[in-house]
C-alpha cells in the first residue's frame, strides 16, 4: 500500500488552508499548527462545521526547541499574532507596540513526525510571520534528507525586520538544504527564482 500523504498548515489561522488541503486530498492526513488559543478555537470551530475528517489539530507554535515561547497578538487584530523578536526588531508600524503577551507551547517538527511515525512531508505550508526560520531549523534533518516533497511559504523581509531575524539567512537555509525557492507573480505563475 501507498503512504498516506501528509499534508502540514504551520501558522493554521482559522483554516482556511487546512480546509481546503483536507477537502482536496481526503485520503491525506492534514496537521495544523495555531498557537493563539483564541484563533485555535476557530479553527476548530471551522474544522468541525466543515466536516473536515483526517485532520489533527495542535495548539502550539513550530519552532526549533520545545517548551514555552512568548508570543504577540495585537490588540486591534485578536486572530493575527507571532512569537516574540527574542532580539531587536523593527517595528516601523507599531503592529505589536501594544501588543498582548502571553507563553504558548513550543514543538520541534522532527520531534513531533518521529512521535507520529511520520517518515516524508508531501506538502508544508507556512505563514508564521518572521519565524520561519526556526520553524524550518526544527525539522532540518527532514529537508536536508529531502523528505519534504514541496514547501509554500508566505514571508516578506519586512517580517523578518520585525522579529530581527535575517531573511537572507532564511533563503540560504533552504537554498543549502537543497531547495530552490520561487516567487509566485501576480498572475499565479513561477516568477523569478530568489
Amino acid at each position: 500500500a501507498l503512504p498516506i500523504a501528509e499534508f502540514f498548515e504551520l501558522g493554521a489561522n482559522v483554516g482556511v488552508w487546512t480546509v481546503l488541503m483536507n477537502k482536496a486530498n481526503p485520503q491525506a492526513r492534514v496537521h495544523a499548527f495555531e498557537p493563539n488559543p483564541a484563533t485555535y478555537a476557530l479553527l476548530a470551530r471551522n474544522i468541525k462545521q466543515n466536516n473536515c475528517s483526517s485532520v489533527r489539530l495542535n495548539c502550539a507554535a513550530v519552532s526549533d526547541t520545545e517548551g514555552q515561547l512568548n508570543f504577540q497578538v495585537p490588540g486591534n487584530a485578536a486572530i493575527f499574532g507571532r512569537v516574540a523578536p527574542i532580539g531587536e526588531g523593527v517595528d516601523l508600524e507599531g503592529r505589536f507596540s501594544n501588543a498582548n503577551s502571553f507563553m504558548v507551547p513550543s514543538i520541534r517538527l522532527s520531534d513531533y513526525c518521529k512521535a507520529q511515525s511520520i517518515t516524508g512531508i508531501y506538502f508544508l505550508k507556512i505563514d508564521i510571520e518572521g519565524h520561519e526560520l526556526a520553524a524550518l531549523r526544527g525539522i532540518e534533518p527532514y529537508l536536508s534528507q529531502r523528505r519534504i516533497k514541496a514547501i509554500y511559504m508566505e514571508t516578506i523581509k519586512e517580517n523578518h525586520d520585525r522579529m530581527g531575524t535575517n531573511y537572507s539567512e532564511l533563503l540560504r537555509f533552504i537554498s543549502d538544504c537543497g531547495y530552490r525557492f520561487y516567487t509566485i507573480a501576480k498572475d499565479d505563475s513561477l516568477d523569478s527564482q530568489v
